[in-house]
């Protein structure tokens, strides 16, 4: 089972609170449930800061997603360096 779905079932709590929790919709949390959209690194490691999901277990491609978020950050970071040095 979905860990999203299991803590949601075990607590009783709606989608719609989940998701206002969050900041996101209902359907956003629903497509997370059955697989159709993944849960973005951010997103994974709100919800195991806030309810103590396992962030990994969210998404299988957090590791991806991970690598992804340093690729970007590590982007602006230069442009940045490269915009105070041009000054």
């Amino acid at each position: 089972m979905n860990p999203i779905a299991e803590f949601l079932e075990k607590g009783a709590i709606s989608q719609t609170w989940f998701g206002k929790q969050l900041g996101v919709s209902q359907g956003l949390v629903q497509h997370w449930l059955t697989g159709r959209r993944p849960v973005t690194l951010e997103t994974a490691l709100d919800i195991e800061e806030r309810f103590g999901i396992d962030a990994e277990s969210l998404n299988a491609d957090l590791k991806s997603l991970f690598e992804r978020l340093e690729k970007r950050t590590l982007k602006k970071l230069k442009e940045k360096k490269a915009s105070v040095n041009k000054t």
